[in-house]
């Protein structure tokens, strides 16, 4: 059977560029894309691209791509954003008995990695460093500045840095669900690290970033035995099967986590540029490949990545209602 493969959020950056990197592999034909809005700028690198109802119904979310894999012939699914991971890691036995291969941690690394507290505690457990991290009613003595951050979901919008009481009381108003983190080094010493294993070997690759907008955009190759360590403790204590993404500050020549990402992140870009094709990696251990690490060859500093940014025009034949059918053509608009 062939393979095809659905990205979903296609729309957005991370969902973009990997369609866009895979489109050098693959023929479009194996390619399908698939967003909650038709002015996905993904979708010119998919052979096939389709609307898809949010994952925010996952009943609905999920019956659906099941219906679209049976009649595509869909054979494995990269989701690209933390919501759609959850709800396929909630249904995962059900697209398993489709023939469908997903993309995703086990649910073991998803519950660790998806909430900032355990991820705090469990970076503590295994010997690595950590901000001091608590609840708002732990009663922990503070000293500003803090972070004051959602304990689950992702964004700038779910993170709040407060230099007095009355900040911090606003911030916990805004949150919810809050954990707090005391605040460690600066946004200059900001550090994004993709680290893959394939149960056996591991790689890895660190970027030194500055933000802009809540993403990466510039991206400096950095080296340091640190950081390997770091990557490699994190992955056997993990049991690592795939990828994540770890973000740190450096801070007193130390490395201080703060988030670990269970899925393919934003640099995703730069690193396949640089020969960590972790994207094809994951395929390729979905598919029972060995050996697949040997002999890879990663690019060395100095090396600096600078996200860049296009425009792409839909000229459309009709826009449908939300409740119209959702096929749409991945070049030439609307089938109608």
């Amino acid at each position: 059977m062939r393979a095809r493969y659905l990205i979903t959020a296609v729309g957005g950056d991370i969902g973009s560029s990997v369609i866009r990197h895979l489109r050098k592999k693959f023929s479009r034909d194996c390619l399908l894309g698939c967003d909650i809005t038709p002015y996905a700028g993904g979708r010119t690198d998919a052979g096939e691209f389709f609307l898809v109802p949010p994952f925010t119904d996952a009943a609905q979310y999920t019956d659906f791509l099941l219906k679209e894999c049976a009649a595509r012939g869909i054979t494995h699914i990269l989701p690209m954003t933390e919501g759609e991971i959850i709800v396929f890691d909630q249904n995962r036995k059900l697209f398993e008995q489709a023939g469908i291969r997903l993309m995703i941690q086990d649910s073991k690394l998803l519950q660790i990695a998806l909430s900032k507290w355990e991820t705090a505690r469990t970076v503590k457990e295994i010997g690595l460093k950590s901000p001091r991290t608590w609840r708002p009613d732990d009663g922990e003595c503070i000293s500003y500045p803090v972070v004051v951050k959602a304990d689950r979901g992702c964004g700038s919008k779910y993170v709040k840095v407060a230099k007095n009481r009355q900040e911090y009381e606003m911030a916990l108003e805004a949150v919810a669900d809050a954990v707090v983190q005391e605040y460690v080094g600066s946004p200059d010493e900001e550090y994004t690290m993709g680290v893959f294993s394939d149960g056996t070997q591991t790689r890895s690759i660190a970027f030194r970033r500055t933000l802009c907008g809540g993403m990466t955009c510039t991206a400096e190759l950095v080296e340091d035995e640190k950081l390997d360590k770091i990557a490699k403790v994190t992955a056997k204590n993990l049991a690592l099967k795939g990828s994540i993404n770890i973000q740190m500050r450096k801070h007193d020549e130390d490395y201080f986590i703060f988030e670990i990402n269970p899925r393919i992140s934003g640099t995703v870009g730069f690193r396949h540029l640089l020969g960590f094709e972790d994207v094809l990696w994951w395929l390729k251990l979905l598919d029972g490949e060995k050996g697949f690490l040997d002999g890879v060859c990663q690019e060395h500093p100095p090396v600096v990545g600078v996200r860049t940014f296009g425009e792409t025009i839909f000229r459309e034949c009709a826009v449908p209602a939300k409740s119209d059918p959702l096929e749409i053509s991945a070049r030439g608009g609307y089938c109608c």
